[in-house]
């Protein structure tokens, strides 16, 4: 009867993992650990029919659904963000289409939704929308569902936007809710997703009776990360840290080749050299910093993918190995999109929309199950996708045998579960596919590295235009929740912080030349250590290259 809610797959993982390990007489085992996606999706599988779906019904994320809205009568490529922005705008209110007093988007909201359920499909908004509205338009489903869940909890509630908070209303409504949510307001950063930050400030009026506890520990960081923080967002210091901790690092670089060089060079001496010529050169003296044990104590987070480019071939010349995440995950990439479009057809070969879409790929030729078949007998689903591709696919991929080797290693834990794969991919985020237990460096977005901790953090590019992000007229983001981005990207680090900026950057194809960003300006003098890095060594011509492999034959 209880019921733990998170918003990744990585973090309901992590709990649960944590419940067992806490749980000596196996009285945990019941409770339901998930995510507001796969709890829409449980209730949607229970409840298929209200929505007008049936049993075998699939689910579509953002680019399929901009597939399916190219055949609205009249499409324009012009509107077709609007026209996604506007559908993921109504289904976050839980408006009805007829309820739209516009007669346009009356008519695309109806078109929309009719070609859903005449594919027998649901897109990801769906997963909370027609919970909701099955929630507050059936008493029976409604009273069915706080019988089974009488005591609820929720993770991250500073990041709900108003259809979750509407589900959870549904579900635990008024006075004697057994209802216990944590949050932190400065930890709110998905504003451009539609997420609320205002709801958690008003609990106490949604729910009047509710106690307030308030944490005052950090676990993670040290006092002179949490007061650098701090002082980015409020100024006003409410945690205490594990210790009191080395003073934070600004580094200003010429340019972002020099930055991408002193994070490799600084991830090197702090390892005590990753390559035989570091000892007997000036990067590392051979003694590994207190607490680094392994390259997985670092990361690396850029404001936006961008910047990867410069950090992946610095790491690459240091002989550094890294894993790179970003916000969307790799199996939304192709050939790995394909590969699991073909599996999941495989599952429901009526699924007319899958069939369509492999037919236009190639994959099938309008013969369908002639030309795929799932291999027989009991295999896991490792074994399946290679399979696949070794049977059927391989000519018809693109060639990344590497993206390929990843889905493979996704895979891996689900041994023959292939609806739990299936589910993964379907509601997976960025974040999810993050391996802890790899000895690599993680390069990835600061919005992709909420949740998770590391000994040594780099922030790069902490320029105006980058943080807060403003580069561009059509991208300009909210300054207050760039601010928490900030902070959050600052407290994934336990015990070495380095914040750093480049006086030139190349981004898209053009150069800028960006001043620090005034948000860490308001960080107190006392808690940081200023540096300057050199530049970038040269590349060195090819022929030079060439001439010099020759002088040592």
């Amino acid at each position: 009867s209880i019921l733990a809610v998170t918003f990744t797959n990585r973090a309901a993982g992590e709990m649960r993992r944590r419940l067992s390990a806490s749980d000596q007489k196996g009285t945990c085992e019941s409770v339901s650990v998930t995510t507001f996606h796969r709890l829409g999706l449980t209730m949607l599988k229970q409840y298929y029919e209200p929505a007008g779906r049936s049993e075998d019904f699939s689910l579509v994320d953002e680019d399929d659904a901009a597939l399916i809205l190219k055949d609205f009568p009249g499409f324009e490529a012009g509107r077709l963000k609007r026209m996604m922005a506007a559908i993921a705008g109504w289904k976050r209110e839980i408006v009805l289409p007829e309820e739209l007093e516009d007669a346009d988007e009356r008519l695309l909201f109806q078109w929309y939704e009719g070609r859903l359920r005449e594919l027998n499909l649901f897109d990801l908004a769906d997963l909370i929308y027609w919970p909701v509205r099955l929630l507050e338009g059936d008493d029976a489903i409604c009273s069915s569902f706080r019988e089974q869940f009488a005591w609820v909890m929720v993770d991250e509630y500073q990041d709900i936007n108003r259809a979750q908070f509407r589900l959870l209303k549904a579900s635990m409504p008024g006075e004697g809710a057994n209802l216990c949510v944590i949050g932190d307001p400065d930890q709110a950063i998905y504003g451009f997703r539609g997420a609320d930050v205002s709801l958690i400030g008003r609990f106490m009026e949604d729910y009047p009776q509710a106690k307030m506890v308030r944490l005052t520990k950090s676990y993670r960081c040290s006092d002179s990360i949490l007061q650098a923080s701090h002082g980015v967002v409020s100024g006003e210091l409410r945690l205490e840290g594990l210790n009191q901790g080395v003073k934070i690092n600004i580094v200003e670089n010429p340019s972002h080749r020099s930055e991408a060089e002193f994070v490799a060079r600084t991830i090197e001496r702090m390892m005590g050299g990753l390559r035989f010529f570091s000892m007997d050169s000036d990067i590392t003296q051979g003694n590994r910093d207190a607490g680094i044990e392994s390259l997985s104590d670092f990361a690396i987070l850029c404001r936006v993918k961008g910047q990867m480019e410069a950090m992946e071939k610095a790491l690459l010349d240091h002989s550094i190995p890294f894993q790179t995440i970003g916000e969307e995950p790799f199996f939304r990439r192709e050939p790995a999109r394909t590969v699991i479009d073909a599996l999941k057809w495989l599952r429901n070969p009526g699924n007319r929309f899958l069939e369509e879409k492999l037919l236009r790929a190639g994959i099938l030729t309008g013969t369908g199950a002639t030309e795929l078949a799932l291999p027989k007998g009991r295999k896991t689903v490792c074994r399946l996708l290679k399979t696949l591709v070794e049977t059927y696919l391989r000519e018809k991929l693109s060639d990344d045998e590497d993206l390929l080797a990843r889905l493979y290693d996704f895979a891996v834990p689900f041994e023959r579960d292939i609806e739990g794969f299936l589910a993964a991919v379907d509601l997976g985020v960025g974040s999810d596919v993050y391996r802890k237990d790899l000895e690599r460096v993680s390069l990835m977005t600061m919005h992709a590295a909420k949740g998770l901790e590391f000994k040594c953090v780099f922030v790069v590019g902490c320029e105006e235009g980058l943080i807060p992000y403003s580069l561009f007229e059509s991208l300009v983001s909210d300054p207050d929740e760039e601010r928490r981005l900030l902070y959050v990207a600052m407290t994934r680090a336990k015990d070495y912080l380095f914040l750093s900026h480049a006086r030139k950057r190349m981004l898209r194809g053009r150069e800028y030349q960006l001043p620090r960003t005034s948000f860490i300006e308001t960080i107190h003098r006392e808690l940081i250590e200023l540096t300057q890095a050199g530049p970038a060594p040269k590349e060195m011509p090819v022929d030079v290259q060439r001439s010099l492999f020759d002088t040592l034959e």
